[in-house]
């Protein structure tokens, strides 16, 4: 007798539809002779109320297991994520024709490159799963994602889902895993939207304990996040994993799983919450960090795909390593010059990783003081409300000059204090114990990390609000700034740095505070004033014409291309601004990123570079060779390759192939579509709130597209369109994202990369005059031109 399969099928409610049709084919696959028995969830509930303890031990007991995704229902996808970690072979059907439904599904992206099955009837579920045997040959998902530990990683104690939105809760939580000290990798949507699956098993399978924080329904992409939180937290359950899921009220009650779920309403309350779970964490991260995982039950027979490593697109998640295999195409010198310097770049174009490198080798060297300043999350609010109250002539400028001042010197010393108390008690020096007794006498004016300090500052310097005589509001400026004790502070920096190398000041995420709502204006003025007052802070360690000392200090400032253009408008003298930008133009230069990296992070023993482009990756695309196909169908940063030769190596190893071919690379470029889509709306943030809406009317046009056409492509997005201006700045925005081209000669099309118009090529679109757009080869799969051939 043959021996029956059991199945379990999800799906949600939203569409009823769906799951009439998903029971009526239940009902006719029970009744057939296959040897298979479906079992509904609906089959689990008690008294109309559902268990999800019965749900997931339905789902340990059954050898596949079924779900619709049509609407992202966040229960489904809790047990899909729970049914994947435990080795279950998956089966996924969606309704497509739902275009709504459809739309957010592409949006997700973490299931693009698992397969689903398409159905608009019951016969097509019963078709596909019975003719197709798909309860007999489905294989679980685990058995094709490469999950080996890649050679160079550094463990974690914590993966950590930040919630898509900058906030107070998820500030504190990252204040206190910085705290406690726990090595964790973060998620964070703000700068990554979505990354494939894979990402997340790979992580997910060998990180111990997972902190998701789920978002609030009333915030915007609340429904795609909470859709990612759930399939990674049902991840964390089924791989056994010390979880706490956390979500701030207003939080809908109706999920399966909500006994996992801790709802909050307030900051004490949400430091109740997860204080408590970071405290355990730090008392058994022995015996976690200890536990091996035994990745034999995961995966199949390694090849050696799985052993050739490209590492990780986001530099924060490879911050220790990367110093290994930068690839220095700013030389050092253009990095770090004079007394400041801007290095500007879009997202994904390697600043982040320029930042780590650079902490990295000036850390190399402990004759060095290296200080970061990468405030978490702070609001600007106060400091605008009291620069518009001031009428004093001065009174802006001096306000902003004297809140860096307190901010770099205070960060400075602190910097120094924790360098210090790192010291054996033995080797530390008496000057050594001067600047621990003054921090530990201010130290609520010192040791509170930067967002703090620069939030409690602006709160209060309310006090020189409406001050209309000049003196007083020196004094009372003073008094808030403390004085007499920042010129104590700036003695104690002198005494430590004057036997010291290279005083190196590291500045990331002031773009962080760009945001809807915010001042740009103002935001703006808030970074120029830094670029004023480093001058003078260079002068005050030198010690003055009375006390002369050499104290070699160097401001390096991390910004996005598009903030540092309005800064750039904001600024006087803009020629006098020092700025290294990160372009990439030369595909020669950008694949070397590839070549270093396989270089370090794979077994040299296996595979080299030679051997890679070689032997393991197709020669030609289409009959263009492989890497002139990649450089042409990507946006040229660092990430976007490496999302994209990742995507393609995974394509292979799932599908069994012993080297990437031409259909991989095909395979990844669609993948690799859907994400830079995703990419270009963080990217836009809050600049055309419907751009969005715009995309989506653009989809299925040719990919070279007229200005009349886009005009009335604006028209029905509702985007104003009656102004020719305010046509020609939504187009200079959509070519500033790189998503169109200008055409400077018939049919050859220039894209910016970098937020700098090139008069040149402007002046030579403007003479052509033919007033058409080209999309950018990364977005025509995703916008399903009707010219893109795959």
């Amino acid at each position: 007798m043959v021996e029956q399969t059991k199945a379990f099928f999800a799906y949600g409610s939203e569409t009823p539809s769906c799951g009439e049709f998903i029971e009526e084919a239940i009902k006719e696959i029970n009744q057939n002779t296959h040897p298979v028995r479906i079992k509904s969830w609906k089959e689990l509930s008690v008294g109309g109320n559902f268990l999800i303890s019965a749900i997931l031990r339905e789902i340990e007991s059954s050898d596949i297991f079924c779900c619709d995704v049509t609407n992202l229902n966040e229960n489904v996808l809790f047990e899909l994520g729970f049914a994947i970690a435990r080795n279950k072979p998956v089966w996924i059907i969606q309704d497509i024709t739902i275009s709504s439904s459809f739309q957010k599904f592409k949006e997700f992206i973490l299931l693009n490159n698992v397969g689903y099955i398409n159905y608009t009837s019951t016969k097509n579920i019963v078709t596909d799963f019975l003719d197709k045997k798909q309860y007999a040959f489905a294989k679980p998902l685990l058995e094709s994602i490469p999950i080996e530990s890649p050679v160079k990683e550094k463990p974690k104690l914590l993966f950590y889902l930040k919630s898509q939105i900058d906030n107070n809760y998820n500030q504190y939580i990252v204040n206190s895993i910085e705290e406690s000290k726990i090595p964790v990798l973060i998620d964070d949507s703000s700068e990554n939207k979505l990354s494939p699956i894979s990402w997340y098993l790979m992580n997910l399978t060998r990180i111990p304990a997972t902190l998701i924080e789920f978002s609030s329904a009333d915030r915007s992409n609340a429904q795609i996040h909470n859709a990612k939180a759930s399939l990674l937290a049902g991840l964390s359950v089924g791989f056994r994993k010390k979880i706490l899921f956390i979500a701030a009220q207003p939080y809908p009650s109706a999920v399966d799983y909500q006994d996992y779920l801790k709802r909050f309403t307030d900051l004490p309350t949400c430091q109740k919450l997860v204080s408590p779970f970071l405290k355990q964490l730090r008392n058994e991260a022995i015996e976690l960090m200890d536990e091996k995982v035994d990745y034999r039950q995961y995966k199949r027979k390694d090849g050696v795909l799985q052993k050739i490593v490209f590492g990780e697109m986001l530099a924060e998640h490879e911050s220790n390593d990367i110093y290994d295999y930068y690839v220095n195409t700013a030389n050092d010198d253009n990095l770090v010059r004079s007394e400041y310097n801007i290095v500007v770049g879009r997202k994904g174009s390697g600043k982040t990783a320029s930042f780590y490198y650079l902490k990295t080798k000036y850390f190399k060297d402990i004759r060095n003081q290296v200080v970061i300043f990468k405030p978490i999350n702070f609001e600007l609010d106060g400091l605008i409300e009291l620069m518009h109250d001031t009428t004093l002539e001065f009174g802006k400028s001096y306000i902003i000059e004297s809140a860096w001042k307190y901010l770099i010197y205070s960060e400075i010393l602190r910097s120094i204090y924790l360098r210090i108390s790192d010291k054996p008690e033995y080797s530390i020096k008496k000057e050594d114990e001067v600047i621990i007794k003054f921090v530990s006498e201010n130290r609520e004016q010192i040791m509170p990390d930067l967002s703090s300090r620069l939030n409690e500052l602006f709160a209060k310097l309310t006090a020189v609000k409406g001050v209309t005589d000049q003196r007083e509001f020196l004094s009372k400026f003073s008094e808030v700034l403390h004085s007499e004790t920042l010129k104590k502070m700036v003695g104690l920096i002198i005494s430590f740095m004057t036997t010291k190398g290279m005083l190196i000041l590291l500045i990331d995420n002031l773009d962080k505070n760009w945001r809807k709502g915010s001042n740009i204006e103002a935001t703006s003025k808030f970074i120029l004033g830094l670029l004023g007052v480093i001058g003078r802070i260079n002068k005050d360690l030198k010690g003055g014409n009375k006390n002369p000392v050499d104290i070699r200090m160097h401001l390096v400032i991390f910004l996005r291309s598009d903030i540092f253009k309005q800064i750039i408008e904001a600024a006087r003298e803009p020629d006098k601004i020092e700025y290294t930008r990160l372009i990439w133009n030369d595909p020669e230069v950008l694949f070397r990123l590839i070549d270093k990296r396989i270089e370090v992070l794979s077994d040299s023993q296996i595979v080299d570079v030679h051997r890679f482009w070689s032997q393991y990756i197709t020669r030609h695309v289409n009959e263009s060779p492989v890497k002139e196909y990649i450089a042409s169908s990507i946006i040229p940063r660092p990430r976007d390759l490496i999302f994209f030769i990742n995507a393609a190596k995974n394509s292979a190893v799932a599908k069994g192939h012993k080297y990437i071919t031409e259909n991989d690379i095909k395979s990844a470029y669609e993948e690799y579509s859907n994400w830079a889509f995703q990419s270009i709306l963080v990217e836009n943030g809050v600049t055309i709130s419907q751009l969005k809406e715009f995309f989506y009317h653009i989809v299925g046009e040719s990919s070279v597209i007229f200005r009349d056409r886009i005009k009335e492509l604006m028209g029905e997005a509702k985007i104003p369109n009656e102004d020719e201006n305010g046509i020609d700045y939504f187009i200079d925005h959509l070519c500033s994202l790189s998503f169109l081209g200008i055409e400077i000669r018939k049919n050859e099309f220039h894209f910016d990369y970098g937020y700098e118009i090139d008069d040149k090529k402007s002046f030579l679109a403007k003479k052509y005059n033919s007033n058409r757009y080209k999309i950018h080869n990364a977005f025509l799969p995703y916008m399903e031109c009707s010219d893109y051939v795959r």
